[in-house]
């Protein structure tokens, strides 16, 4: 009884400290933005602009990043509730400010700068289901600078306005807008984001040396507590830091930068290979409670830490997940279970075949007891690990990283790695997959790059290289452009009831990675499980696992009425492939038909068919008609001015081909004029456009059009190579050919 009443007089002591901070956010936010628009700082008093940015959309004349960072011990009361007394947790205080000035100088960048949005406060812990809580703080100041140098401040607090979202109508985040800002002022503002972290690190930061306008001044302080883990390297011709340490040893870092480059965004971009910028790890190392490799430095600066240690890093990681692998392993019992089933039915199996069964059973079993959202990378992969090694199957583990992440000499964090396996001499390459994906699926981000690999001897996870084996290497091959396909052909004809209606009956097959975002539109889960079923040779639906289940069996009926619903709705998202194909919806869709998924491994093309109704197309000349022809081959990406003066190089998903034949019907009593305006060709090393058209009998116009990119990286200093032929497959879709009225002939 004494230890209750002792338990209930902490928490009315804690309880009016609690609720006094909600109370004084707003005296708070006042003192921070104080103290802001005061920094000693010329760059944002000087409010010029140089005159080689006088034609500049915005400048920005001044950004000034501040970072603070540290971490103390502090009692944890929530603790009493799930141990034998009150803990101490190591916290780390974390209290970032970006501070912009502005310089706006017409209507788009007005609009660009016309709202301010944030999210006031939130609480969030990194684990399901945990008692720690982790805070954060958002505050925001503006002032608007007119060109006669009078300063307005925004009032925040009156100005901003809550959005909502969901059925509760609960708070998403606030939103501000610009209201006395015109062309001509300046806009000085920043965000100040306070966090209080007691279960996790900070996301990895990148201070970027570059923006997509003319940058005149930048700079970045950072300072850490001396008891922090700080790790940082900069890529790509970005600034080296300054370190010093202040009176209470604490460390400061710095950098700076003048006139940096204006990069718009583009397609195809990967910042971390090609634009300046310092990236940063602050680890709360000395937090008991927050997860680190044994391979983990100690407290202080890290400038360019070793890849290889990096990779030890990740090892640890992997080797680590050993620990999380209970809930799971009725799953691999099945998986075994299925292995044995297909080998009594299947002779002769070879050991790439098995490799590539376990990957599949594993991926499907995983999806069944699981769902999609719970697929993890680590226990994925190390439940595949584990059956490979089972069944006595040779392999690797191997770490990569993404070509739209760091190259693999500049990593910064075990978190820039990902894992596949090799098996069988590399004649089996898994990776994680992707939904609806197979065994063949190679991940177009790891193509081309070189993977570290180990062939598992055992894990080690307490020491600092985590797994023990021999080491290798592994270059990820790249698919070519016939293996990643969309072979379309299309049957048009002009309405009877009205000419200027098309009709189009569509047969689409799509191969390789092209087929995964389409995927979306056309597959339910229900069809992957039936064919995944008849790929795995399980002869048990479904549904008749749901009827011998006790507790599924009275759900059966609730599951066929929700697939029917759900093929019902099937139709409307198939009607938004149409419309994403064209850029404009159909009038009218008809009819759809899938032949193949495309999600076995023996049968891998998702095939479709489509039946529509089109406007847009055609238009009336007295009595001929105008039939633009080009747009039947769906639309095409039309380049924009920051694609031509693109400065970065392009990293392509994959090489990849387009082939399209159109058959078009020509109406009794016209001809077709000039077809041979639709005849065009443009071919480089990079890519392809090739469009060749003919009348057949007098009764029909084909168009076959081929467009392809060669390969999937194209530096910078090639880029025009592939922009010609980007642009002939824009002109393409512009062609349009005349449909003659002719006079009949008279007696």
């Amino acid at each position: 009884m004494k230890a209750l009443l002792k338990f209930f007089l902490v928490i009315l002591l804690i309880i009016p400290f609690s609720l006094s901070g909600a109370n004084d956010y707003q005296a708070h936010a006042k003192e921070v933005r104080e103290t802001v628009w005061n920094w000693d700082k010329p760059e944002f008093k000087t409010y010029e602009v140089p005159e080689k940015y006088k034609n500049e959309s915005a400048v920005i004349l001044a950004h000034h990043n501040e970072f603070i960072v540290t971490n103390k011990s502090k009692f944890k009361l929530g603790n009493m509730l799930f141990t034998n007394g009150p803990n101490v947790v190591n916290r780390l205080y974390y209290t970032e400010i970006d501070r912009y000035m502005v310089q706006i100088n017409d209507k788009k960048a007005l609009e660009e700068y016309s709202e301010l949005s944030y999210r006031e406060e939130y609480k969030f812990s990194s684990r399901p289901f945990s008692y720690v809580s982790n805070k954060t703080n958002t505050i925001i100041g503006a002032r608007v600078i007119k060109p006669d140098g009078k300063i307005k401040e925004i009032d925040i607090k009156e100005e901003a306005v809550s959005v909502t979202e969901g059925k509760k109508d609960k708070e998403a985040y606030k939103k501000i807008a610009m209201s006395d800002l015109q062309e001509g002022d300046i806009l000085d503002y920043f965000y100040c984001t306070e966090m209080e972290l007691e279960d996790t690190n900070i996301p990895p930061v990148s201070f970027c040396f570059f923006d997509q306008h003319p940058v005149i001044s930048y700079s970045v302080s950072c300072e850490f507590g001396k008891n922090l883990t700080v790790e940082y390297r900069s890529i790509n011709g970005a600034p080296d830091m300054t370190e010093k340490q202040d009176d209470d040893g604490n460390i400061i870092l710095e950098a700076q930068g003048q006139s940096l480059p204006k990069i718009e965004p583009v397609r195809w971009m990967s910042p971390l290979r090609d634009l300046p910028m310092i990236r940063m790890a602050v680890l709360n190392n000395a937090n008991n409670i927050i997860y680190k490799p044994a391979n983990a430095r100690k407290k202080g600066v890290y400038k360019n830490v070793s890849p290889t240690d990096i990779l030890d890093d990740a090892k640890c990681v992997f080797a680590g997940s050993t620990r999380y692998l209970t809930p799971y392993r009725d799953v691999t019992k099945t998986v075994k279970k299925d292995v044995q089933n297909y080998q009594q039915k299947t002779s002769d199996v070879n050991n790439e075949e098995l490799a590539s069964y376990i990957y599949d059973a594993l991926h499907f079993r995983f999806i069944n007891y699981f769902g999609f959202n719970n697929l993890s990378p680590d226990i994925f992969f190390m439940l595949l690990q584990d059956l490979l090694k089972t069944h006595n199957i040779e392999y690797q583990i191997g770490f990569v990283t993404s070509k739209y992440d760091a190259r693999a000499d500049e990593i910064l964090s075990f978190s820039d790695l990902n894992y596949i396996i090799t098996a069988n001499n590399g004649k089996n390459i898994f990776c994680f997959p992707y939904a609806y994906t197979d065994y063949s699926y190679l991940d177009p981000d790891y193509q081309g790059e070189l993977a570290h690999t180990i062939t598992i001897s055992k894990f080690v996870s307490n020491k600092a290289e985590g797994i023990s084996g021999t080491p290798g290497e592994y270059f990820i091959p790249e698919a070519n452009s016939k293996q990643n396909a969309a072979t379309v052909t299309s049957e048009v004809s002009f309405s009877e009831k009205d000419p200027l209606l098309l009709n189009i009956n569509r047969r689409t097959t799509w191969a390789g990675d092209l087929k995964k975002d389409i995927q979306k539109y056309w597959v339910l889960y229900y069809d992957w499980d039936v064919a995944m079923r008849e790929r795995l040779l399980i002869e048990k639906t479904f549904l008749q696992g749901m009827e011998e289940n006790r507790n599924g069996k009275k759900n059966v009926e609730d599951f066929k009425k929700q697939l029917e619903e759900r093929r019902n709705k099937l139709k409307d998202k198939i009607k938004d492939e149409v419309k994403e194909y064209y850029d404009r919806q159909p009038v009218e869709f008809l009819d759809y038909k899938i032949e193949n998924i495309g999600v076995a491994s023996d049968n891998p093309e998702l095939i479709c068919y489509t039946t529509y109704t089109m406007d847009g197309f055609v238009k009336k000349a007295g009595d001929n008609l105008i039939l633009n022809a080009g747009k039947l081959v769906g639309q095409q990406w039309k380049p924009i001015d920051a694609d031509r003066d693109r400065i970065v190089n392009a990293y392509i998903p994959t090489a990849r081909s387009f082939e399209n034949e159109v058959q078009i019907i020509i109406p009794d009593g016209f001809v077709v004029e000039e077809p041979e305006k639709l005849n065009s060709k443009v071919e480089t090393e990079y890519g392809l456009f090739e469009s060749v058209s003919q009348i057949e009998n007098n009764k029909k116009l084909i168009i076959k059009v081929r467009k392809e990119y060669k390969k999937p990286f194209v530096p910078v200093k090639d880029w025009s190579l592939l922009l010609g032929v980007l642009d002939k497959a824009s002109e393409f879709g512009e062609v349009s050919v005349v449909l003659k009225k002719q006079n009949k002939a008279v007696d």
